[in-house]
Order: C-alpha cells, then sequence, then structure tokens
C-alpha cells in the first residue's frame, strides 16, 4: 500500500489546518504558545508503529481516542507520555484543591475532547463535508495496548498513521494529535481524497 503523492499532501494540508485550530483551542486553556511540528505520515504494520512510538515516546501512554465517521472514518488520539499527561492534570488543576489522581481521567478526556474536536471540525469544514465523532474515551498503560486500542486492532495488519506533534514549553508539555486508519478503512479513505482531487482539483 502506498499512498501517491496527491494523497499524502491533501492528508497533511488537511490535518495540518485541523491541529492549527486544536492548537489555538489548547493554546487558550494553556494560556501559553502552543509551537507545531511538521505533519508525518507512515504506511506500515501497526506492530513496527508500536515499536517506533515505544521508542521514540516511551513504553507508556495516555491517550484521549475518538472514533470519526463522515465520508471516510478513523480513529483520532491525543497521544501523551507519563511525564506530560501529569503536567496537564497539574495545569488544568491550577488553584484547585483536589487529588492528581482523582481528576486524572475526567481531565485528560476533557481536553482531547476540546482539541481533537476542534480539529476534526477544521478539516470538515476545509473539506466541504461532514464529520461525525464518538464520545472520546481515555486508554492508558503500555504502547501496544494504547496504539492497538485495547487490542481491537490487528497489529500484523497494516496501517496509516498520521501525526503531528504540539509542544507548550512552558509547562513541559509534548503531545502528539494523530489519526490512525486500518483495514476497509483505508480504502474508504483514500476514495474519498481521490473523489476530492476529481471533483475539486480537475
Amino acid at each position: 500500500m502506498v499512498l501517491t503523492e496527491w494523497q499524502e499532501e491533501l492528508l497533511k494540508e488537511t490535518f495540518n489546518i485541523g491541529v492549527g485550530n486544536a492548537s489555538a483551542a489548547f493554546s487558550e486553556l494553556a494560556g501559553c504558545e502552543v509551537i507545531l511540528t511538521v505533519p508525518d505520515i507512515s504506511t506500515c504494520k501497526l506492530d513496527h508503529l508500536i515499536e517506533s512510538i515505544s521508542n521514540n515516546q516511551g513504553e507508556k501512554l495516555s491517550a484521549t481516542v475518538v472514533q470519526y465517521s463522515g465520508p471516510f472514518e478513523g480513529t483520532a488520539m491525543l497521544l501523551y507520555s507519563e511525564e506530560s499527561s501529569l503536567e496537564i492534570i497539574k495545569l488544568i488543576a491550577d488553584g484547585l484543591t483536589v487529588d492528581l489522581d482523582d481528576i486524572k481521567e475526567d481531565a485528560l478526556i476533557e481536553v482531547g475532547n476540546l482539541v481533537l474536536n476542534r480539529c476534526l471540525s477544521g478539516i470538515a469544514n476545509l473539506l466541504d463535508t461532514e464529520i461525525h465523532s464518538k464520545i472520546p474515551i481515555l486508554i492508558s498503560g503500555s504502547t501496544r495496548n494504547v496504539m492497538s486500542l485495547k487490542n481491537s486492532l490487528n497489529t500484523q495488519k497494516s496501517v496509516i498513521f498520521l501525526q503531528m506533534g504540539f509542544d507548550l514549553e512552558a509547562h513541559n508539555i509534548k503531545i502528539n494529535l494523530s489519526s490512525v486508519w486500518d483495514g476497509d478503512k483505508i480504502n474508504r479513505l483514500l476514495n474519498f481524497l481521490d473523489e476530492y482531487q476529481t471533483r475539486y482539483c480537475a
């Protein structure tokens, strides 16, 4: 499975705009500048992706996960290392007298819901379509458990993985906003990209 140059560029551009919307929302929440990285696309077996993420971000992650659907469907994730998830919780709890463990799940879901939905709405507006998202969930634990969505994805199957980082240096927070497509979702995505090119760029 190989993306054409056009398909890859369209995915990167739409994701870049969507994440730009999301980073603005997170910047308002955090009260500081968000630094964006360049979008990156990987096409590989999920097993190889898990190994790469483990090497770069560690063996344990937390992820706010949203399943979305529309002309194409996939899984959007806000990925944070253990250190970054703790810093996010501290940021949310600033000034509150609470046990951080008690608000961990609610805080990460709240942030993820805000950021992911802002990203998806930006993508929908750009592509002139509708994208519907489900209620976000939090998955924490090993990188394998998180990236396989609690073993619901076959790690031997190929995926398209698109990610873009945004960092809040003032709070030592590094986040990856990602989307993953596998199986039939890949075909639906590629068909939509080709139809979009025919409709708007012919």
